[in-house]
């Protein structure tokens, strides 16, 4: 997950403010977010607000073959990540196998009032939304494709944003219902670059559907920092098999970067943390 105070308006658009990689592959069930430089940030600034995020990477298929002799138990490690977005450094990791699902990390997290949580619909829980909704925490999510509402009240649009509705709806199906009984904000979004629509559920009814939009479109940054990590660290191959030589490598690689991130920011080196790591190395 990420936090970033709006304050901070020199926050970068990446981890290392210059990966300096071209990776291939995307991340699967991002939960993330970032300051997107298409973000209007005065317009963001007046709302006294942080933002946060969280994000998942499932390892095995993109970060090496999977040793076959690892435990059942631990096939598929996935990293969910929390990222400080004033500083692009990663403040909550959990590496669990494939079998817990993601739904479980919101559990581990305790939601700050007022600040935002930008996921990918792999966190969709509306039970556990809820009791984030009661904490005084905001959340942008993209909405399931079977998605049953009733709607409230409509808002006028302007379509030349790429949004093309934003609605305060309830839901209607029973379980669903039960877990999140208030209203809900729905909003449709075209996406200029890829030509795809795109439905956010959002508990805040007050910022502008564009803002909400361009949110979400922050999660982006987690991507860069796995990227980063995937292709500088030498973590596209685990040396052990077991549990425990796995989690090792990971926080390995995890802990040099937070050192050399540290030492950039204290010596106020001006290069990248990839310029720094080759002189270190």
């Amino acid at each position: 997950m990420m936090t970033w105070a709006e304050d901070r308006a020199t926050v970068g658009t990446d981890p290392s403010a210059d990966p300096g990689a071209k990776t291939e592959g995307r991340a699967e069930g991002r939960l993330a977010c970032s300051a997107h430089s298409s973000l209007p940030l005065r317009d963001w600034r007046q709302s006294d607000k942080s933002l946060a995020a969280v994000s998942r990477e499932q390892q095995a298929s993109r970060w090496s073959e999977f040793p076959e002799k690892c435990g059942q138990n631990f096939r598929n490690p996935q990293m969910h990540t929390l990222i400080d977005l004033r500083g692009n450094i990663p403040v909550f990791i959990r590496i669990t196998p494939a079998r817990v699902h993601d739904v479980n990390i919101l559990d581990q997290l305790t939601p700050e009032p007022g600040a935002f949580y930008v996921m990918d619909r792999g966190y969709l829980n509306y039970e556990r939304l809820y009791r984030w909704t009661l904490a005084g925490a905001f959340f942008v999510t993209r909405a399931r494709k079977k998605f049953r509402l009733r709607r409230i009240y409509s808002r006028p649009v302007d379509k030349s944003t790429g949004v093309q509705c934003d609605q305060t709806v309830s839901l209607v199906s029973f379980y669903p219902a039960q877990s999140y009984p208030t209203h809900l904000r729905r909003i449709r979004y075209l996406d200029p670059e890829r030509h795809k629509r795109l439905v956010f559920l959002t508990n805040n009814l007050q910022l502008d559907a564009k803002i909400i939009a361009d949110l979400y479109r922050c999660r982006w940054q987690v991507e860069l920092f796995f990227k980063w990590i995937k292709q500088h660290l030498r973590i596209k191959a685990f040396y052990g098999t077991s549990e425990n030589d796995v989690k090792t490598q990971i926080w390995i690689a995890v802990c040099t970067y937070l050192l050399v991130a540290i030492a950039r920011k204290r010596l106020n080196v001006q290069g990248t943390l990839y310029t720094i790591l080759q002189i270190l190395s």
